[in-house]
């Protein structure tokens, strides 16, 4: 690919506002973790399905 992804750049500001504000956002931590933190795929895959479904907003305090 000769172009960056749409997302890239801003894969770890979503994390620093995640962190900030108390958010998960599972999705967004794997997609960080591999563009930025050396992950691969597959372990972003196991992070996804170890997670444990809940509601939406719960603890976000919106």
């Amino acid at each position: 690919m000769s172009q960056v992804a749409e997302g890239v750049k801003a894969a770890g500001v979503v994390m620093e506002f995640a962190n900030e504000f108390g958010l998960n956002m599972p999705i967004a931590r794997e997609v960080d973790a591999v563009i930025n933190h050396g992950s691969t795929v597959e372990q972003a895959y196991r992070g996804l399905i170890a997670e444990v479904p809940g509601h939406e907003v719960h603890g976000s305090g919106f």
